[in-house]
């Protein structure tokens, strides 16, 4: 930033240089107004110049990508995955939504108000391979959702994934917004959740709508 000041100071003091050399050769103020631009230009162009473009975490930097290299395409294999945690469960309908760690331990719940069936089971190194590749598919990273304010008693559905890369992301959609990458990861999100309440131990409580399981992803509904 200092740099940046530094580089605006001396393109404005060449302008003023220049301007006076021009007034004391007597040349018209409307000339000496265009030259000026014109030299103020040249500075401002030869500062951008100068500015590194190098990719930074998370800034924006003049003239690089804004799409940093995702490690699920730098070797051309999908990512491993650390954790992830799919929530589309609404307060007064229900939903479901389901909490995976690497190793495959699972906890799904299924919430059909005024009660919800809350699943342990584990899912094989096969279904974790597919849930990577689906991400890979769908370019997760890189995925953006058109947001709006919600409308009265509308489901939002969340997906965060922590890579075992140490990358994390999370997206959020409204019920209402059409995005086809993002539903195609729901409905699988969905289905496993049916797979484990098929073969995993389950437990009928009441319905609670703020309920999480503890983990890594502390609150998974609050912004990253």
């Amino acid at each position: 930033m200092r740099n940046t000041a530094h580089e605006s100071d001396r393109v404005y003091q060449e302008v003023q240089r220049a301007a006076a050399q021009l007034r004391a050769l007597g040349v018209p103020g409307l000339v000496v107004f265009l030259a000026a631009c014109v030299i103020g230009c040249r500075g401002v162009q030869a500062q951008d110049r100068s500015v590194t473009t190098a990719p930074h975490d998370g800034v924006n930097v003049p003239g690089a990508s804004s799409q940093a290299p995702s490690p699920a395409t730098e070797s051309g294999a999908p990512a491993r995955i650390d954790w992830l945690v799919y929530h589309d469960i609404q307060p007064l309908h229900g939903g479901r939504a389901l909490y995976v760690v690497g190793d495959g331990a699972a906890i799904a719940r299924i919430a059909s108000p005024p009660s919800e069936r809350r699943v342990h089971g584990r899912l094989s190194q096969e279904r974790l391979r597919e849930i990577a590749r689906a991400l890979h598919d769908a370019d997760f990273l890189r995925m953006t959702v058109p947001d709006r304010p919600g409308i009265p008693d509308e489901a939002r559905a969340t997906l965060l994934v922590r890579f075992a890369s140490g990358q994390e992301r999370q997206v959020h959609k409204w019920d209402g917004v059409q995005h086809e990458g993002f539903a195609a990861l729901g409905r699988r999100m969905r289905a496993l959740t049916e797979e484990l309440e098929r073969g995993g131990s389950a437990q009928t409580v009441r319905f609670d709508p703020s309920w999480g399981p503890e983990g890594p992803w502390g609150n998974p509904l609050a912004p990253r």
